[in-house]
């Protein structure tokens, strides 16, 4: 693998294209009315702040990458290029959503603040205790979104009718992304085990064991299957139907795979199904049930 399919690894580059694809159907299902140039600027600042958390955790995680046979563009040698560019892009992140939040509010630099301390402190502490860390980082994922629909509110002019229909809407769109993200990252730590032991850090595989771990992450997904089941139900509606259907099998898949779960494998397969019920799932907006 050469040196910039190497890069692009570590800047996860499907997780940024989410995060903005993400934010645009939020832009574009729950405010509508919003401009491009917010929605660049938008996307610019959180995939900065991202992108930039990626690069402090790898150059923190080299060697416990090395010990879960992870391959990435981060390594001894370059450990504090990748810090200075990791604090660079969460500084150039913090700047645009700074004078996003002066054209809009300020209150909601808040966002930017705090998601780039829990950020840069699951880069070079919380990741030890990651049971809290990938609580933490869910929630981040969350504010992404909510942050986004705060700011096109603050663009656009509502009726107090149609922003309380939104508001509540863009916030159950953020708990389901919030509970994805989250049995997902418990999957990883299921995956990384060995390295996470080694590391001595507290995930939840480590801390209830395997078992239990895959006990919560099939409740969340038998939560959303019988979701999934509710709304085929209540709505008549041919590609609602083959929709939602699709997410029930992925979810009944992503059931039967943790499951029959055994070895790194096996939880890798796992982690790549949930990854897909995420970006289907999240297509939810469009479906307009919410």
């Amino acid at each position: 693998m050469n040196k910039l399919s190497l890069f692009l690894k570590t800047a996860r580059i499907l997780n940024l294209f989410m995060l903005a694809f993400v934010q645009y159907i939020v832009l574009s299902c729950f405010v509508q009315k919003f401009t491009y140039l917010l929605y660049a600027s938008t996307v610019l600042s959180t995939i900065l702040i991202a992108f930039g958390a990626y690069m402090l955790n790898d150059a923190n995680d080299v060697e416990i990458d090395r010990h879960n046979d992870k391959l990435k563009w981060v390594n001894n040698e370059n450990q504090s290029k990748a810090k200075a560019l990791g604090f660079g892009s969460i500084g150039v992140g913090l700047l645009i959503g700074l004078s996003l939040s002066y054209t809009t509010s300020m209150a909601l630099f808040l966002y930017y603040f705090f998601a780039s301390v829990i950020l840069i402190s699951y880069a070079y502490s919380l990741s030890k205790y990651k049971f809290a860390g990938n609580l933490l980082i869910s929630a981040v994922v969350a504010m992404a979104i909510l942050l986004s629909f705060y700011l096109g509110v603050n663009h656009a002019a509502f009726t107090r009718k149609f922003y309380s229909f939104n508001e509540l809407g863009v916030w159950v769109y953020a708990g389901i992304a919030f509970l994805l993200n989250w049995i997902r990252e418990i999957v990883k730590d299921m995956e990384d085990i060995e390295g996470d032991l080694r590391g001595k850090r507290k995930s939840l595989a480590i801390i209830l064991g395997t078992r239990s771990s895959k006990s919560i992450v099939i409740l969340v997904l038998v939560f959303f299957l019988t979701i999934f089941c509710l709304w085929i139900y209540k709505y008549e509606n041919v590609q609602l139907e083959v929709y939602l259907g699709v997410l029930i099998s992925l979810a009944l898949a992503n059931i039967i795979q943790i499951i029959r779960s055994k070895v790194k494998e096996d939880y890798k397969l796992a982690s790549v199904l949930i990854k897909t019920l995420m970006l289907i799932g999240l297509l939810l907006p469009f479906s307009e049930i919410l």
